[in-house]
């Protein structure tokens, strides 16, 4: 007798997001691709789609980084069994790490069939605490056996190699209470991506807490971290998951947004000036806090563009706002000098 029904182990998936696939490979034809609800809902597709779309829709948000990687994981799910760990670019949620495995169904003979799973395992990854971290992975592998997905003892080991690794990597990338890019990655990436992609239009968006130092007096300290995450919070949320984000400074910001119009950078600044009008209070007081904004937007007709020009035009514009009374933005064209 079964320990779990088909019932159990369906809701135990939908409740824990572990997603299942099929994936068909016919020799002449498209790969097909098929998924569960769960499944559908970690991939970021809200709509019907036909297996050889979902094909597409998938590997179109593999993190580019890591497009070598899977395409070796690929190579060895025909073989017979595999696992990866990789990073996905989800619609809204942004960058996720994603565990996923999968075996040859070798009862299907016309075709090669491979079934898997997948699973976000973004938070484990982020979780400092190693007793928590070790429970979460713990759950999920008690959760995949339920599931009947077949691991063996070198899956285990190879999850714990890795945890430390990408844990490791998230944290050296990130600013860690806002959840953003380090300035010196920021303008690491910032700079790869303006002198080797050679993007049409951009625009970079410097962001200042106005008197912020207000904050820690007024409401102290802890407050003020929080307002902080907020205020990234609200950036992350608002820009494209293909743009870049940092922590430039204490209570500043920077943002490098790629390809987009100058009117709908100016509908980006309406919208995070309106979204900037934020209320705190504790038992020391009330504060308001808003944020005044400078940004630049260059288009290609300038020539090749450094990405510090860029911030310092931003950061000219920013100054404007701050002597015209703050709580506002500023932009201007980049002139090459």
């Amino acid at each position: 007798m079964s320990l779990f029904s088909r019932n159990d182990i369906e809701n135990m998936l939908k409740s824990s997001h572990i997603g299942l696939w099929k994936l068909e490979c016919e020799e002449g034809k498209q790969k097909r691709f098929y998924a569960n609800d769960v499944m559908d809902a970690l991939l970021g597709i809200d709509h019907e789609v036909t297996p050889e779309e979902r094909t597409e829709f998938h590997i179109s948000r593999v993190h580019p980084d890591d497009l070598e990687l899977f395409g070796k994981y690929a190579e060895a799910l025909t073989k017979g069994y595999a696992e990866i760990i990789y990073r996905y670019i989800h619609p809204t949620e942004g960058i996720q790490f994603v565990r996923c495995s999968g075996r040859i169904d070798t009862s299907v003979k016309e075709f090669v069939c491979i079934k898997g799973m997948h699973q976000d395992i973004t938070q484990t990854i982020h979780l400092e605490n190693e007793k928590v971290v070790e429970q979460r992975i713990h759950e999920a592998e008690s959760l995949a056996q339920a599931a009947n997905q077949l691991k063996d003892e070198y899956i285990e080991r190879y999850l714990e190699e890795r945890r430390d690794k990408f844990l490791y990597l998230y944290q050296s990338q990130h600013d860690m209470m806002t959840k953003t890019l380090r300035k010196d990655v920021f303008l690491e990436q910032a700079k790869i991506y303006l002198q080797e992609e050679k993007p049409q239009r951009v625009a970079v968006i410097f962001i200042d807490i106005d008197f912020f130092k207000e904050v820690n007096d007024v409401l102290g300290h802890v407050m003020g971290d929080k307002v902080i995450a907020d205020i990234a919070s609200i950036i992350r949320t608002s820009v494209a998951n293909k743009d870049l984000i940092c922590r430039y400074g204490g209570d500043e910001f920077c943002v490098l947004m790629k390809e987009i119009p100058k009117a709908k950078l100016l509908d980006k600044l309406e919208f995070l000036n309106g979204k900037f009008q934020l209320d705190y209070g504790n038992e020391r007081g009330e504060q308001h806090v808003t944020c005044s904004m400078g940004a630049v937007h260059y288009d290609a007709s300038q020539g090749p563009v450094d990405i510090v020009k860029l911030i310092e035009c931003a950061d000219v514009c920013l100054y404007k706002v701050k002597g015209s009374g703050r709580n506002q933005f500023c932009v201007s064209d980049y002139v090459k000098q």
